[in-house]
């Protein structure tokens, strides 16, 4: 199979556009920040994929739990 090296497209914006989606970056110890809909497991997964790799890049831990509330998550390192 070969493949045709095209020159000079232009790389598209992320969707996003450099937004965040959590704010982890402005928690400290003891923050929590909650997402009232968690009927979607999809969204669990996401904001526990979200915090777990934050916390792996700037060496802070987070733990995301379903509480009554909804779906919260804490700085709590």
């Amino acid at each position: 199979m070969t493949y045709e090296i095209i020159k000079g497209v232009p790389l598209p914006k992320d969707a996003n556009d450099g937004r965040r989606s959590y704010p982890f970056r402005d928690m400290e110890v003891g923050d929590c920040f909650r997402i009232s809909d968690t009927s979607d497991p999809l969204t669990q997964n996401r904001v526990r994929v979200a915090a777990s790799l934050y916390g792996t890049r700037h060496d802070k831990f987070f733990t995301v739990r379903v509480s009554e509330g909804g779906l919260t998550a804490w700085r709590v390192r």
